[in-house]
Formats: C-alpha cells, structure tokens, sequence
C-alpha cells in the first residue's frame, strides 16, 4: 500500500511541475504572439479547454488509502 501512495505522489508531483512548465510556456508563447502582430501577422489563435483536475483526484485517493491504513479503535 506504501508503494501504491508513493507512487501517486510522484504523479502528484510530476503533474504539479508540468503545469508549472506550461504557464512559463504560455508565456513566452504570448511574447511570440505579441511579435507576430509586430509584423502584422497572424498571430495563433489558442483555446484552452477545461478538463477534470486530476491532481485533485489523486489527493482524494491518497487520503482514502491513508485512511484504510489507519489502526481502527473499537468503539465501546
């Protein structure tokens, strides 16, 4: 079960940082833009659509598998 957590932190994490690279990407993509209308060109035309949180999901089963590994106290 450890490797199962450690595993889906990884991921986490690796996500974290890639979307982390995609807001530098879009930046300088925006700075390309800007110099394209410069030149009176076309610039490209970007849409972004919206997809499930996927870090956010994994956050939730992480919590359930350290739940489920928690020592259950009998009630009295």
């Amino acid at each position: 079960m450890n490797e199962l957590i450690a595993t889906l932190r990884e991921a986490q994490h690796e996500i974290q940082a890639l979307r982390r690279r995609n807001e530098i990407l879009a930046a300088k993509v925006e700075v390309m833009d800007s110099f394209m209308q410069v030149l009176h060109t076309a610039p490209a035309q970007h849409s972004q659509t919206f997809a499930p949180d996927i870090v956010f999901g994994i956050e939730k089963h992480i919590a359930k598998l350290e739940d489920a590994e928690k020592p259950q106290v009998p009630n009295k």
